[in-house]
């Protein structure tokens, strides 16, 4: 792997590669785009797959090589980019499962109008990833991609497994702490609304983002608190925080960016006259939505990576109602939660782009449903959303 942010990779680390870089675990040579045939097309899928099945790596289309070394910059003709681009991303999204979460590609000219195309995929941990194709999973070594066996599968599997319990783990125990009130803040008396935004490659890599020091170097944007923004900040064992409220004795909510890139974001429900806390249908999904906006940000900012884990929960949730609307009027319906701590269903949000309301539509629907009502009403009987954000 070219060991330069994939947008300012030149002409000039290119030729640098010229009779001294060798393919290996992390860089692969093409000389021409795939063409049409399966035999290319699964040549490429088998790359980019054995890549996010290992350790992540380069795919420089456009480069000759011999004996795996690199001698010459040949470069593609390249009409349209973009189209190109796209073509490429049709291809794994159709013949890849699951889905490879980040894929970037670069163009850098190379002369004669032709481009070196470099395809950078990071490590997956949703791994393994299997070549729909050919029905085949591949991994990588120095030696290039080879087909992994069932042993090596098993372990693969294992893996993403063990960091999916790890995940829970946490968001477990963080639920717990804020249910006894260890949170960083002391927050005003009603139902907690709880969203963890967990990065799994900076998680799954057991990662340590010095805070103090990013936030010297790099515009980072701190997590504001869930639905609102920040009054003032702290710091504390576990990372840096923002909250809102008249004091951190008084706190409507807090966003607790922690050292691993992980995010919490909770928010003091409001409550009716006779202090019963309520969900409000009109807004919280829209304030989980925003607010995932600005964490998913600051997971971009710090390099965590993607995928995210999204979770919603409530905690000291015993009693609470959702007003919501009925024949214009906001009302509730006499229903109410049962138990103090409610997990809701997490999801993975794949990319920078992806459609958030879409990918949390499950969640914001098991919150309704727990209230007597079909689906979130921010939705039409589609599933299209018609809320705002």
């Amino acid at each position: 792997m070219i060991h330069k942010k994939l947008e300012n990779i030149d002409p000039g680390d290119l030729k640098n590669l010229l009779g001294m870089a060798q393919e290996s675990k992390t860089l692969e040579f093409k000389q021409a785009m795939p063409a049409k045939s399966d035999r290319e097309v699964i040549q490429f899928l088998s790359a980019v797959s054995a890549f996010a099945n290992a350790a992540g790596g380069d795919l420089l289309i456009g480069i000759t090589a011999e004996d795996g070394i690199a001698t010459a910059l040949s470069g593609v003709p390249l009409a349209g980019f973009d189209d190109e681009k796209l073509r490429l991303e049709q291809l794994m999204a159709d013949n890849i499962q699951p889905r490879l979460p980040v894929v970037g590609f670069h163009s850098v000219p190379c002369g004669d109008a032709n481009h070196v195309i470099v395809v950078r995929v990071q490590r997956s941990w949703l791994a393994p990833h299997r070549v729909t194709k050919n029905d085949k999973f591949y991994g990588r070594n120095s030696g290039g991609k080879y087909p992994l066996d069932v042993g090596e599968l098993r372990s693969a599997f294992a893996l993403r497994e063990n960091v999916s319990e790890r995940i829970r783990a946490f968001r477990a125990d963080r639920l717990a702490k804020i249910a006894a009130e260890e949170t960083p803040c002391r927050l005003l008396p009603s139902t907690s609304m709880v969203l963890h935004v967990v990065p799994i490659p900076s998680f799954g890599d057991r990662r340590l983002i010095n805070v103090a020091e990013e936030l010297s170097v790099r515009p980072v944007t701190l997590p504001v608190p869930l639905g609102s923004n920040g009054a003032g900040h702290g710091v504390n064992l576990d990372g840096v925080f923002l909250y809102s409220g008249p004091s951190m004795t008084e706190a409507h909510g807090y966003g607790l960016l922690f050292r691993d890139g992980s995010i919490e974001g909770v928010k003091q429900l409001s409550i009716l006259d006779d202090k019963t806390p309520y969900i409000a249908g009109s807004i919280f999904e829209q304030d989980v939505l925003q607010t995932l906006k600005v964490y998913m940000k600051t997971c971009e900012q710090l390099e965590a990576g993607m995928p995210l884990f999204v979770g919603l929960s409530f905690c000291n949730a015993r009693g609470c109602v959702l007003r919501a609307a009925s024949s214009g009027v906001w009302t509730t319906n006499g229903i109410s939660l049962k138990d103090e701590v409610i997990a809701l269903p997490e999801c993975i949000v794949e990319s920078a782009n992806a459609d958030l309301p879409r990918a949390l539509k499950p969640i914001f629907d098991v919150v309704w449903n727990a209230f007597g009502y079909m689906q979130s009403d921010k939705y039409d009987q589609s599933g299209k959303w018609i809320g705002t954000t």
